[in-house]
């Protein structure tokens, strides 16, 4: 006789990123149950409430409540307060104890982890690589790093390790001014692209070899490749994967492929992700049935 009863041991993933949130209900072994994609509400309580709802609603499409949530947020979760510091993108989790407001809305223990440590814990549980040491770089909205060694994440001694927005670039400020949606769009206008072009307009004008978006496209290569030579002279690891909306791109990883090795003879593979832009949520169900305490870290 089938078995219709829904599955009692349920976990709750949800990648909160700057524009949008995915949240998924899966069971431990990772067959989801119930998944959704809505853009993300910017406030602080809103976003709190707003994942809230997202949870109800898998929870009423799969018949089951989740056991525990692991939540990727676009910042450094501080374990002490429970609030989120160093997130622009939603600077309202700074001022309340956000992982205490989550737990409250959602109804089961909450764990908040970074979303770039997120992506790159699946990439080093369930990506395949073979490399024991992998630098995950998110390239999205804005830019992020994420290190494992051994299946760990090295998340450093104040959960700050990768945060690499604010490096600094040789005549162009920081990294994320150059290495963002906004810097690629500005520097697709400076070279004389149309000012309103989107992200996956700039990207197929390049694959068009209009000269604008080449050179867009190649000052923000550039500035990737300079933060990974230092990422790669310090850490030296196996494989570098590339993540998010622009890594995925197909012309962004040989591109930064060929910029490695003008800047510094580089030769470590560089490959997208399998899981694209749900490598964060990836994570996080697989850190939220694997252990109760999210990610498991190496300082």
């Amino acid at each position: 006789m089938l078995d219709t009863q829904p599955p009692t041991d349920t976990v709750l993933g949800v990648d909160i990123g700057g524009t949008k949130v995915r949240a998924a209900l899966a069971t431990p072994d990772g067959r989801v149950l119930a998944e959704d994609t809505v853009a993300s509400d910017r406030a602080g309580v809103g976003l709190i409430d707003q994942v809230g709802r997202i949870a109800d609603t898998l929870v009423g499409r799969a018949g089951a409540t989740p056991r525990h949530a692991v939540l990727g947020v676009p910042g450094t979760p501080d374990a002490a307060s429970g609030r989120v510091l160093r997130c622009p993108a939603f600077p309202g989790l700074a001022e309340l104890d956000a992982r205490g407001a989550f737990t409250s809305r959602l109804g089961c223990p909450v764990t908040l982890d970074n979303d770039v440590n997120l992506a790159a814990y699946a990439e080093a549980t369930r990506g395949g690589h073979a490399a024991r040491t992998l630098a995950v770089l998110a390239l999205g909205t804005g830019v992020g790093l994420g290190i494992t060694s051994g299946g760990a994440v090295l998340a450093g001694d104040h959960l700050a390790a990768g945060e690499v927005a604010e490096l600094p670039l040789p005549d162009a400020g920081a990294l994320e001014s150059v290495v963002s949606v906004a810097g690629l769009r500005a520097g697709y206008d400076a070279a004389g692209g149309r000012r309103d072009a989107d992200v996956p307009e700039i990207v197929a004008a390049a694959r068009r070899a209009e000269p604008a978006a080449l050179r867009a496209l190649d000052r923000y290569c550039r500035a990737v490749a300079y933060c990974l030579g230092a990422v790669i002279t310090i850490v030296d690891p196996g494989a570098i994967v590339l993540t998010g909306g622009i890594g995925a791109a197909e012309p962004i990883a040989a591109t930064v492929v060929d910029r490695l090795r003008e800047l510094g003879g580089w030769t470590v593979p560089v490959v997208v992700s399998a899981f694209g832009e749900r490598a964060p949520l990836v994570g996080a169900l697989h850190a939220a049935a694997s252990t109760a305490d999210g990610v498991r870290t190496g300082r």
